[in-house]
Order: C-alpha cells, then sequence, then structure tokens
C-alpha cells in the first residue's frame, strides 16, 4: 500500500512538473512565429474563411515578445492601422485553464483597453474600455474625438456557435467625423444589449444644442441587419447635409415647440449577410 501511495504521489508530480513544462513552452513561445504558423492554415478549422484571410495579411515580424507579453507596432489588419498594440496573458491564468488577455491598443494616454477572459466551460467574458478614436488610422471614416466608458458581455461557445448572455455599459464622448466630409457629431452615446442569444441590438444617439437630435436603433442576428433612425435638424446644420447625402427623408417642415426653422427626417435600412 505505501508503494502504491508513493507511486502515486510520483506520478502526480511528474505530471505536475511536465504541465509547468508545457505551459511554460506555450506561454514563451514567439509571437511571431505563433502568428506565421497561423497564416499556415493550421487553425483554419477553427475561423471563418474572411477571419482567416485577415489573419493572413498581418505581418509576422512586426511581433515582438512572445505570447505572454509583447507588443507590436504599425500593425496593418483589414486596411486599417493601429500604431501600438501591447499584450498581456498571465502564466498562473494560462496553467489553470482560465486564460485572460489584456490588450491595449494605442499609445498613452488615451489608448483603448481590451479584456478577453476564457473559462473552461466555453464561457467568454469580454470588456471594452474606450479611449481616442485616433487610434485605429486607415478607415474608410475618419473619426476625432475620445469616447469614455465601458463594455462588458458575455457570451457561450455552444457548438460552435457564439451565443451572447450579457451585454451591458455604454460609451459617449464628443466627436467629429473628418472624413469623408467634415461634420461635427457633437455629444454621442452608443448603448448595446442581447435580448436574446443570438440577437444584437444597439442605441445610439448625437445632440448639439439647437443644430440636431439624432437617434439610431439596430438589431443583428447571425443572417440579417436592419436599423431605423429619426433626427431633427436645423436647416443650416453641418448634419443636415450629411443626412441627405445619406438619404434620410423628409417627415415635417418645422419641430412642434422650436422657433427655430428646423426638418425631420428617419430612415430605415435592412439586409442579409
Amino acid at each position: 500500500m505505501k508503494f502504491l501511495k508513493k507511486a502515486l504521489l510520483v506520478l502526480l508530480l511528474v505530471f505536475l512538473l511536465g504541465w509547468i513544462f508545457l505551459t511554460t513552452l506555450i506561454h514563451q513561445a514567439p509571437m511571431g512565429w505563433l502568428v506565421y504558423q497561423a497564416q499556415q492554415g493550421w487553425i483554419s478549422r477553427y475561423l471563418p474563411a474572411q477571419t482567416l484571410q485577415q489573419v493572413k495579411q498581418l505581418d509576422a515580424q512586426a511581433f515582438e515578445g512572445h505570447l505572454g507579453r509583447g507588443q507590436a507596432r504599425d500593425l496593418q489588419m483589414a486596411g486599417a492601422e493601429v500604431a501600438l498594440v501591447k499584450w498581456q496573458l498571465p502564466w498562473w491564468r494560462l496553467a489553470l485553464l482560465q486564460p485572460r488577455l489584456d490588450v491595449q491598443l494605442g499609445e498613452e494616454p488615451l489608448p483603448w483597453q481590451v479584456r478577453l477572459a476564457l473559462s473552461p466551460t466555453g464561457s467568454v467574458k469580454l470588456g471594452v474600455e474606450a479611449g481616442s478614436l485616433e487610434v485605429i488610422q486607415g478607415l474608410p471614416v475618419t473619426l476625432q474625438g475620445r469616447l469614455e466608458g465601458q463594455l462588458q458581455a458575455q457570451f457561450q461557445v455552444q457548438e460552435g456557435q457564439l451565443q451572447c448572455l450579457e451585454f451591458q455599459g455604454n460609451w459617449q464622448g464628443v466627436i467629429r467625423l473628418k472624413n469623408p466630409m467634415t461634420v461635427d457629431l457633437g455629444r454621442v452615446g452608443l448603448e448595446p444589449a442581447c435580448p436574446a442569444v443570438d440577437e444584437l441590438h444597439w442605441h445610439a444617439t448625437s445632440t448639439i444644442a439647437d443644430e440636431h437630435e439624432l437617434e439610431l436603433e439596430g438589431q443583428v442576428t447571425t443572417e440579417r441587419w436592419s436599423f431605423t433612425g429619426e433626427a431633427w435638424v436645423d436647416e443650416t446644420a453641418q448634419m443636415a447635409t450629411l443626412l441627405r447625402m445619406l438619404g434620410w427623408r423628409n417627415q415635417s417642415a418645422a419641430r412642434e415647440g422650436e422657433s427655430a426653422p428646423g426638418q425631420r427626417l428617419e430612415a430605415k435600412g435592412s439586409g442579409r449577410f
């Protein structure tokens, strides 16, 4: 009996040392090498074709450090560029099969902070703390300003599908559109929610006193998207020109209770992915 106990202890110790060695090996793997290997297709079965194509566009040489900690400069993906990306993955969380990845997008003083935590049960927790909108460059639409606030979401992986369990929080800030035209969006807010596991709702607002008040609501599922929008705009406001270019329809010549001239506009849209 004593021999059996000793043998079990030895096996447990060997397993523990082996697990520590394997975890350390993964944790210290060079990130550039991991990206290169991913581009060769060993994760193709786990990613959608469009996402895999974006991964293949990454420059593996832009990555410095290892899986546990490192950074990438001038990272380009899907036509956009981020000047600096930093990440950190604690070793002990990886060893306990509960990895938590902390990512910083952009440089101080106003970077975006992203936290992604996984559990062995397939639960995924995502937190995004907003920052400067100049973090990402090269997009067709250029925004200036910053957002404040945090979004927190919890998902569950079921049969290869990502299901939304909870989505809370909001972003708000003062934003200006610079491209394709210059428009002051004023005070902007965004609040998402997921009333069902396969459905995402969002609500957005944009306001400048005596110039415009805009409200958008939308729904996104795995197959469809739709939105409705309503706005009041002063006839001379920059937002009026933008909304007309986007095809918003005029609903009234003036807003009730407003002495200044204005217009009520609305829009609807829907489609399939």
